[in-house]
């Protein structure tokens, strides 16, 4: 029944229906007439208007929750109903309307001078505000009941002083008795008020019942001695404060109402401690409302008072929610330590940010002791200097025990504050924030893995500019050494002839094989994708591995035959190849090499050794080695360039550099999980498609030429050479130029002689794109071939675009030159 929601009159009015406010039209008569009548029927009146109007603090409290628009029809009723009562008692017509006036005016007056001094509205639900209203009557009261008993010294010949005396204090009890009812019952919906009452009503009907039937009891026996004596007129006082402490202003007004107007009534009849041998005059009359002003006011200060302490509470208990709202959100625990005992109150949730209930870390000794042993020695330092005062904020992270024994790490800072104290120094307290840092760590140890991925990409950059520079100039040496040897290996008749000239083709292969092995892993443009059906490549790969290695069992499992991607066979292969001989290589006194082919469907993110996984569907390629392991300390180098653990003269360090590059290329993720003596575990993932099986074509053994020039342009003279060669030992007539000026010269003299173009890339003169473009102008449908060691980043992409038809990769192979020829003259 606390009136703590303080609601504006023109609100209060504004949201009342057209029938509420009827309804509150009658309401308001019915209890004005009710209260005037029961002031006509006290013996005491003998003049009208009467002395004793509690009405006027139902007009007076009215007006000041009512909106002023509502004001006229209000004082309209009061005029009436004064009317009608000046009538029943036989006054005379102007005696009846000067009094009617009087009693409508004055609680105007008072209403308009309260309103003007206590902007915006009328309180009485705090001290303030009650006290306020409560000063501001005095003087208005005082000034109305000066024109009041003027009046009756002027119409009725009353002494002056006395009738001022009496009017003054019966207006002013007549308005706080009442109004304060009013006020405090319209702050809040009727609604409101019963569910607050509804759940003490047992309490409310016995608290009213003492209070009436105490008045009646005090008030309504005769007094037995002669003279003033009041011995029980203080006997209703507890019920009052009871109402006013337990349930507020509403029930205390209430209670306040009801008290008054039976004192009034028994004391008027010549009853009660207040009443002189038994006869009702008005000096019992004024001793009463000097008892009753009494009681009217402490009993109004002591709901107010309560009312600022529930309000206060509220506040309080609402700021306590936010800010626990807010140390909950911020994922922080507060703690407050007493370092003198050791105890610790939290705010937070310890559970949720710690792992530990609150009641197992309230001291400072459990908490200690669930610190982890490496990190206790630097907190004992910290503590000591806390204590000595040496130290005055601290910021630490370490890690601690949750309950479920595992460690979680942490970030305390604290502050050392000094409490003043009344009696003796001031009370040391640390008080700071409590941190799971877990995140934080992961995200430092994300953003190394990612500098360290960085690095490697900057190394791989740096080695694959490097790989460009020397590639042309070493792929020009192995042209000659391996187009001369394999001319020679046509001509070779002797047995040990054709044994030395293969040892020395398998040399330079390997020597090529190196060379693209050194682009491969740096090289940016990777040419055209296709789907491709990955199970065939998987398993040509298995195959060459179980046919070439002796005492290592090899094992192939595909659990999906339709496992397609979009990529490049060629290098994929080359992954496949690489992954499982180094797996063999780590077994070198045999084991098991097991191989796997699976579709994964990834619901979440997760992170790997080569970038992060996300959702999708992903082709997954596991080749798995039972060899003694990788050690935790060169793991993170393994992909590398140029580095290997193996010993000297038996390995590149290219190998997982090569299957690092191809699984970046094919937008893929690469994991490697090895455990010392127990073997390792490399893990591709690339994206699948759903598209049908790619069958690889049978390619089809190439056509001799028949007589057809070539014009052949390079600017190594052996290089040409034994390009020459190699065309007319496949049925070409070649036209060799070692400068690309002298063949354009020759091409512009003849067009019509040149079938076919196979010329160099990178010349002195002029590149062969360059060269392309310019024999394109004089013959725009003749074949053109480029070939080149390294043409860097997207070469192959400008190649296409500037006319060229096929692009070859140097050194020169008779086969590949005989299968891109054989393109362009079909139907030979």
């Amino acid at each position: 029944m606390n009136s703590a929601t303080r609601w504006s009159a023109e609100d209060w009015a504004a949201g009342a229906s057209p029938m509420g406010q009827a309804l509150a039209y009658l309401s308001f008569g019915v209890f004005y007439f009710a209260l005037a009548w029961y002031a006509t029927d006290l013996p005491v009146q003998t003049r009208f208007p009467h002395f004793i109007w509690p009405a006027d603090g139902l007009v007076l409290g009215t007006l000041l929750v009512a909106a002023p628009r509502r004001w006229p029809v209000y004082l309209g009723l009061v005029f009436l109903a004064n009317l009608f009562f000046g009538y029943e008692l036989g006054v005379s017509l102007p005696r009846t309307f000067v009094a009617s006036f009087v009693n409508t005016a004055e609680p105007a007056l008072v209403a308009l001078g309260l309103q003007q001094l206590a902007k915006p509205q009328v309180t009485i639900d705090t001290v303030k505000g009650l006290a306020a209203m409560l000063i501001g009557m005095v003087p208005l009261v005082a000034g109305l009941s000066i024109f009041d008993a003027l009046t009756s010294y002027v119409q009725f010949d009353a002494p002056f002083r006395e009738q001022w005396s009496v009017v003054f204090v019966s207006d002013m009890l007549g308005m706080i008795l009442v109004a304060p009812l009013i006020l405090a019952w319209s702050r809040e919906g009727w609604r409101e008020a019963m569910q607050a009452s509804r759940s003490r009503l047992p309490e409310l009907v016995v608290l009213y019942s003492g209070l009436v039937f105490t008045a009646h009891y005090v008030f309504g026996t005769r007094s037995q001695a002669s003279g003033f004596i009041p011995p029980l007129a203080y006997l209703c006082a507890p019920f009052l404060i009871w109402a006013a402490l337990g349930f507020g202003l509403r029930a205390a007004t209430l209670g306040l109402a009801a008290f008054g107007l039976i004192c009034y009534w028994h004391t008027a009849q010549g009853f009660g401690p207040f009443s002189i041998d038994g006869i009702a005059d008005w000096k019992s009359i004024l001793h009463l409302q000097a008892y009753l002003a009494t009681i009217v006011v402490t009993t109004l200060f002591a709901a107010a008072l309560l009312n600022e302490r529930q309000d206060a509470a509220k506040t309080t208990r609402a700021w306590r929610r936010r800010y626990e709202a807010v140390i909950r959100a911020s994922g922080n625990l507060l703690y407050d330590l007493d370092p003198a005992t050791g105890k610790i109150l939290w705010d937070g949730d310890t559970m949720a940010v710690i792992g530990v209930a609150p009641e197992n870390v309230s001291e400072l000794g459990p908490w200690m002791s669930r610190t982890h042993p490496d990190d206790r020695a630097r907190l004992r330092g910290v503590r000591e200097q806390l204590e000595g005062g040496k130290l005055r904020h601290m910021a630490i992270e370490y890690r601690m025990q949750r309950d479920d024994g595992s460690y979680v790490p942490v970030s305390v800072n604290g502050y050392m504050i000094e409490e003043p104290m009344s009696l003796g120094p001031p009370k040391k307290r640390l008080i700071g924030f409590v941190t799971d840092v877990s995140e934080k760590i992961k995200s430092e140890e994300d953003r190394v893995r990612l500098e360290s991925q960085l690095k490697q990409a900057e190394k791989m950059e740096a080695v694959g500019h490097l790989a460009g520079g020397i590639a042309h100039d070493f792929n020009n040496i192995l042209g000659a050494i391996l187009g001369y040897g394999e001319l020679a290996q046509l001509k070779a008749k002797d047995e040990d002839m054709k044994r030395y000239l293969d040892t020395i083709m398998n040399a330079g292969n390997r020597a090529k094989s190196l060379v693209t092995q050194i682009l491969s892993y740096s090289r940016v443009d990777t040419g055209e994708r296709i789907p491709v059906l990955v199970s065939p490549i998987v398993q040509e790969a298995v195959d060459l591995i179980r046919g070439s290695t002796a005492g290592v069992d090899v094992r192939y499992e595909p659990e999906s035959g339709e496992a397609t991607v979009m990529g490049d066979p060629t290098r994929l292969h080359q992954l496949f190849m690489n992954l499982c001989t180094n797996a063999v290589h780590a077994m070198p006194d045999g084991g098991v090499l097991d191989v796997s082919l699976a579709i994964e469907v990834v619901e979440h993110a997760r992170i790997t050794r080569i970038g992060e996984l996300g959702p999708g569907d992903y082709v997954r390629v596991t080749v798995k080695d039972s060899g003694h392991g990788i050690a935790p300390e060169v793991i993170d180098r393994i992909f590398e360039p140029f580095f290997t653990t193996k010993r000297a003269g038996r390995g590149t360090g290219l190998g997982l550099a090569l299957v690092h590059s191809v699984v970046k290329e094919h937008k893929g993720c690469l994991d490697v999980q090895s455990e010392l003596g127990k073997g390792t575990a490399f893990i591709v993932w690339m994206p699948r498609l759903n598209e049908a099986a790619v069958e690889a074509a049978k390619p089809e053994p190439a056509l001799p030429g028949r007589g057809q020039v070539i014009l052949a342009v390079d600017d190594e003279i052996q290089v040409l050479a034994a390009l020459e060669e190699m065309l007319a030992n496949l049925g070409y007539e070649p036209a060799g130029f070692s400068s690309s000026q002298e063949a354009l010269e020759a091409f512009q003299a003849d067009p019509k002689r040149f079938d076919a173009v196979v010329s160099d890339e990178v010349m002195p003169e002029m590149s062969g794109t360059s060269l392309a473009v310019e024999l394109r102008r004089m013959k725009p449908s003749i074949p053109i071939v480029i070939a080149t060691g390294y043409g860097g980043a997207g070469f192959e992409t400008r190649a296409l675009s500037a006319g060229i038809n096929r692009v070859l990769k140097k050194p020169y192979r008779m086969t590949e030159i005989a299968e891109a020829l054989a393109g362009f003259f079909p139907n030979r």
